[in-house]
């Protein structure tokens, strides 16, 4: 091996393994309840429609421990944002035309409807935008009802003469089953499971900055093409095992800053090769944290 390759993969190696240092250490801490802060989650549908056109996608997030303890819950937490995506035409390539908004609401009331099944009616109303304009179809007004059913984890929609509009799944079991399940690889798993954790749009910078970098560098070497495989394999299932941890907002936020953030850093400042191999050995590292006693790892 080249000696000043070596000394990079060295470095970055060294880098990565820090970074790991401190997600080890918030995947291993001990729980405390009475400091730890409710957990967002998000509800999300998708068109599987070969035309979209003229229909809305949704991604919904709200509190569940506001919805269980609605009325001893603090405003902040009772707040729910609704972001849509409309597909407003379809191009000769198959590209779309969208609108995209994102909704501010505030839960207004809810109420135990069904205690074995752990469902909730929940009302909500609008507040304010936070990005672009108010967007929702022409059958909600800016009263919303909610069915949350806790237990089995999806949110429907009603529309405003009360009849069942759409069934939002569970964002975090949607992404395991979609894309491992169906096999849809176009995506950065790791990147996308990040970026949505903080709410951010699928056309945000970190997104666009890893996409670009995958398919315009990584895909132009036999080493990188070979990295992209291995990271296919194994990205859906660490999502799916950070999703099932008791702190996984802290594991996305922790990975956002350390993994996401310090990769697009490396790609920006011309640093392909070091951004290829820190990418490489955290996700590696996190398939030994998420994964102990596996056997079969993959070499990078």
């Amino acid at each position: 091996m080249d000696r000043r390759k070596f000394i990079k993969l060295t470095n970055t190696g060294a880098m990565a393994t820090l970074a790991l240092g401190g997600f080890s250490k918030i995947l291993n801490a001990q729980d405390d309840s009475n400091t730890s802060s409710p957990m967002l989650y998000s509800y999300f549908n998708i068109i599987s429609d070969s035309d979209k056109t003229g229909q809305y996608e949704f991604f919904l997030t709200l509190y569940k421990a506001a919805v269980e303890s609605f009325t001893t819950a603090a405003d902040e937490y009772k707040a729910v944002t609704i972001k849509t995506k409309y597909y407003i035409s379809k191009s000769a390539e198959s590209t779309y035309e969208t609108r995209q908004s994102e909704a501010k609401y505030i839960m207004q009331s809810c109420e135990l409807v069904d205690a074995e099944a752990k469902k909730y009616l929940v009302l909500i109303e609008y507040q304010e935008n936070v990005t672009g304009s108010y967007d929702m179809p022409a059958d909600f007004l800016k009263k919303i009802y909610l069915h949350v059913f806790i237990k089995d984890n999806y949110v429907i929609l009603y529309d405003k003469n009360g009849q069942i509009y759409k069934q939002l799944e569970s964002w975090d079991d949607f992404y395991y089953d979609y894309y491992y399940y169906y096999d849809y690889l176009e995506d950065c798993f790791l990147t996308s499971a990040c970026t949505r954790s903080r709410n951010l749009p699928d056309d945000c910078h970190e997104l666009e900055t890893l996409r670009s970098f995958r398919d315009n560098y990584m895909k132009n070497s036999e080493r990188g093409s070979k990295l992209i495989e291995e990271y296919y394999e194994m990205g859906p299932s660490i999502v799916f095992n950070i999703n099932e941890h008791p702190k996984k907002q802290a594991l996305w936020d922790y990975l956002f800053t350390s993994l996401v953030s310090t990769s697009v850093v490396l790609i920006e400042e011309g640093k392909m090769e070091e951004a290829m191999d820190y990418y490489a050995e955290y996700v590696r590292g996190l398939n030994v944290l998420l994964k102990p006693g596996d056997e079969n790892l993959n070499e990078w």
